[in-house]
């Protein structure tokens, strides 16, 4: 019983140990990413991109060979005042397809493209009352992530994808 205590506690200390971790790079943050999705130290995590505002720093890391095993993980980061970084939360990416992944944060969407035949990503956000507005976002290094933000959109609205090639066709 006196060692399942110990062991409870140490397990307790390392794990609280573990939650307040201070990281300074973008490769320490990644770290943090595999740790904490349980991915082996000896997988490779490369970074897609970041996302910063203010005082958030959103991470996106991808596994995998080739793009049949990619796996894609992002998190979100505080910047303390000592320019050091604290892991917030997990932020889970929907799978749209084609090596692409979608989510809503806040009030925008990060997009991640690793499709190395997008070159632009077309938003066509369609306001309840209002025209239309086309936003078309140039992919310039692949993997490529963006924050789409919506917060000057004052009512509900739709919102469409395109995805489309160096020719400006749709890819399908």
């Amino acid at each position: 019983m006196k060692k399942v205590t110990v062991l409870l506690i140490l397990s307790l200390a390392i794990c609280l140990a573990a939650c307040g971790k201070k990281v300074s790079t973008p490769d320490e943050m990644l770290d943090v990413v595999k740790e904490k999705e349980n991915i082996s130290a000896e997988v490779d995590m490369i970074e897609c991109g970041r996302i910063v505002d203010n005082d958030t720093t959103i991470v996106v890391g991808m596994t995998g060979e080739n793009d049949k095993t990619y796996h894609y993980y992002a998190a979100q980061f505080s910047q303390n005042q000592d320019g050091k970084y604290k892991y917030k939360n997990a932020i889970s990416l929907n799978d749209i397809g084609w090596q692409l992944r979608l989510c809503k944060l806040n009030t925008g969407y990060i997009i991640v493209c690793n499709n190395e035949n997008v070159s632009t990503i077309q938003a066509v956000i369609s306001p309840r009352n209002g025209a239309d507005i086309t936003k078309n976002i140039k992919i310039n290094n692949i993997p490529f992530v963006y924050y789409l933000d919506m917060s000057n959109i004052s009512s509900d609205y739709d919102i469409q994808y395109k995805f489309l090639n160096e020719n400006g066709e749709e890819i399908q």
